[in-house]
């Protein structure tokens, strides 16, 4: 008899251990967010982007965002972000393959003062409601409001869809102030090649686009047969390119319904020439000066060109048909991307970006 209850007791431990062992991992501390930054130039007078490391715990549903130990949101619903309702259509219309490829660990807190110090932490939420502890604190400083503003057509720019304002924008953006802001208002602004100049915003509001020329005379033939790009930055540092607007390198037609840009290929000199608009202006300018076909068609301007530029935040805007490539960034270090829209599809060559350097960055941004 004495057997028999020794043995009960030994299973009932055994049993008991199990247990303890098994709610130890199903229940385990949730971890809190590590690498919690801000990225470079991604503050404005009211506010301040964050951004951490994603957690590799699968459990986490959510994370709330501390501002001065004040909680002011949570990362539940962030449906703004440009990819997101992209990526969405695609997991619904590929459940098995897709599952789940949305993971917020970015956010925009709003509201803020100007030339504020604040402080902010980030826990994150498991699937059962559980909180993490707070992060390690990050600081963040607003700066001042943005007085230093002027306008594109202040200048004597007109957006009409069919002046030239390369002239009127190049003055505008010699004449913005150190940490300034050049505007670019509702409207459609024809523009050639320009320079942008360190320490500058250009701020395109929603409605505004800025359009690229398609007169390959409004463009320079650099000695390694390659033209200027629309805006371009060499040498130079802090430069922003934000806003709802659109910047567009006019490179391609559209089809008939014009959604979709005709299917473009360097296979002859015809395709380019057929359907080109800007791609086509500038191989046909080398062709009448006996470039050689591959040598012509591989002229073309990209749009954004960045060369040893300190910097980089392009946050917002949409970047459309390019010549050949949208985004060139060569020896460049320190680049943010945050809700960017990149739409080069067909387009020959059209890569959405380039980069060589260091310190890249892209966030809640969507590449056709």
């Amino acid at each position: 008899m004495k057997k028999v209850i020794c043995g009960l007791l030994l299973f009932t431990t055994v049993i008991s251990i199990v247990f303890v062992l098994v709610n130890c991992k199903a229940y385990g501390k949730i971890p809190s967010p590590t690498g919690l930054k801000i990225p470079v130039l991604s503050c404005s007078s009211h506010s301040i982007w964050l951004i951490w490391n994603r957690s590799d715990n699968s459990q986490i549903a959510y994370y709330n965002i501390y501002v001065d130990n004040k909680k002011v949101g949570n990362t539940k619903n962030l449906s703004a972000e440009i990819g997101i309702k992209h990526i969405q259509k695609f997991q619904s219309e590929n459940r098995k393959l897709a599952k789940n490829l949305i993971s917020f660990h970015s956010f925009n807190v709003e509201n803020l003062q100007p030339d504020t110090d604040y402080y902010f932490k980030v826990s994150a939420v498991d699937i059962n409601g559980r909180e993490s502890v707070v992060s390690v604190a990050v600081k963040g400083h607003t700066p001042s409001n943005e007085k230093n503003v002027i306008k594109i057509t202040d200048f004597g720019a007109i957006g009409d869809g069919i002046t030239v304002n390369t002239t009127a924008l190049q003055k505008a953006i010699n004449a913005c102030p150190f940490a300034g802001t050049l505007e670019i208002p509702r409207g459609s602004f024809v523009t050639g090649s320009v320079n942008l100049k360190s320490d500058m915003t250009l701020q395109l509001d929603q409605g505004a686009v800025l359009i690229g020329s398609g007169k390959a005379s409004d463009y320079i033939l650099k000695k390694n047969n390659h033209y200027t790009g629309m805006l371009n930055a060499d040498s130079i540092s802090n430069i922003r390119i934000i806003g709802k607007g659109t910047i567009s390198g006019n490179g391609w037609r559209k089809d008939n319904t014009g959604h979709y840009y005709l299917k473009a290929n360097n296979k002859s000199d015809e395709n380019v020439l057929n359907i080109g608009i800007l791609a086509k202006a500038q191989t046909e300018s080398l062709l009448n000066k006996k470039y050689d076909f591959k040598t012509a068609y591989n002229s073309r301007s990209s749009v954004l060109v960045f060369h040893n530029v300190h910097n980089i935040y392009l946050a917002g805007i949409t970047l459309t048909n390019p010549s050949m490539h949208m985004i060139v960034a060569n020896n460049c270090n320190n680049m943010r991307l945050n809700n960017v829209k990149v739409m080069t599809y067909n387009c020959n060559n059209g890569d959405g970006i380039d980069f060589s350097g260091t310190d890249l960055l892209i966030a809640n941004s969507y590449f056709d």
